[in-house]
């Protein structure tokens, strides 16, 4: 996935990725090993907090203030791929996307301008959840991803790897839902020039996305 990791660098302006790996027990489940690999690796300016600019119970946002999310949200994005485009292992690559896109989008409120965009992340975040449950690998174990450097942060829980012989389906599945989420997002550009540039500059970005998807 080296020309993944190449396309992250000129995306985000990211440097080399260093690695350090430490191993946890863990109880075991459904013949999967018992063992929990954590791996940490720095990336910087990773995972900004949003900033939101409210009137009421219905978050509206400015101009200025709907370019500052929508940048965020793209920065986001944009280091979420080089996360998982940095685990040693494509068999973690749909659990890693639907993990990351779970995190964003529980930064999106919930009303307002932004919630389409949110619902749209989390159906797609669920559904890759439920492709990386499917067929579980029984040979490696599941890791929780930390990052290092001035803001480390964690993975929310362990991330799930697919079984090698279902891979490609997976692989291809996950495809399919990160595609229709793009769609989706293209498609919801009503109501204000300020969302409708929103909508489209992610949904860009959730189709950079699929890259990783399609070179292992």
């Amino acid at each position: 996935m080296q020309n993944v990791i190449r396309t992250a660098a000129r995306i985000g302006g990211l440097a080399g990725l260093g690695f350090v790996a430490a191993c946890a027990v863990a109880p075991g489940r459904d013949g999967a090993p018992a063992t929990s690999t954590s791996t940490s690796f720095t990336l910087p300016g990773f995972f900004v907090a949003y900033g939101a600019n409210s009137s009421g119970t219905e978050q509206r946002y400015d101009a200025a203030n709907a370019v500052a999310l929508t940048s965020a949200v793209v920065a986001d994005f944009t280091a979420a791929i080089a996360f998982c485009d940095a685990i040693d292992g494509d068999e973690y690559t749909v659990d890693c996307l639907s993990e990351r896109l779970s995190v964003i989008a529980g930064k999106l409120p919930e009303t307002g301008d932004f919630a389409e965009m949110r619902a749209v992340i989390a159906d797609a975040s669920q559904q890759l959840g439920a492709i990386a449950g499917q067929s579980p690998s029984t040979t490696l174990p599941a890791r929780v991803l930390s990052s290092t450097g001035a803001a480390p942060v964690s993975t929310t829980r362990p991330l799930r790897p697919v079984a090698a012989e279902s891979l490609a389906a997976n692989l291809a599945a996950a495809d399919a839902i990160i595609a229709q989420a793009q769609v989706t997002l293209l498609r919801s550009t009503s109501n204000s020039q300020e969302r409708s540039i929103s909508y489209q500059q992610v949904a860009a970005i959730v189709g950079r996305s699929r890259s990783l998807l399609r070179s292992a």
